[in-house]
């Protein structure tokens, strides 16, 4: 399964989700300007206006904090379970 998460307004859009194993998390860069993103087992490039970065989340069930490499402010986190 995919899961959308929008880069907009310098925030993300959810800023916490919830995905099985094995399903695919995809970020959207909505702002006019480049964000990554910055995690534990997974960073993306930079991600240009209109970019999307996609990361499949086979780790361990648990939660992984993430945010913008570019803008610190910005964080996120992804809930996986069985």
């Amino acid at each position: 399964m995919n899961v959308e998460i929008h880069i907009k307004n310098f925030a993300f859009d959810p800023a916490d989700i919830t995905v099985k194993q094995g399903d695919t998390v995809i970020w959207t860069n909505e702002d006019n300007v480049p964000h990554s993103i910055k995690g534990t087992g997974f960073d993306s490039p930079v991600i240009s206006s209109g970019g999307r970065y996609e990361h499949k989340f086979t780790e361990t069930p648990g939660e992984y904090a993430y945010s913008c490499g570019i803008h610190s402010s910005m964080h996120g986190k992804v809930v996986v379970t069985k």
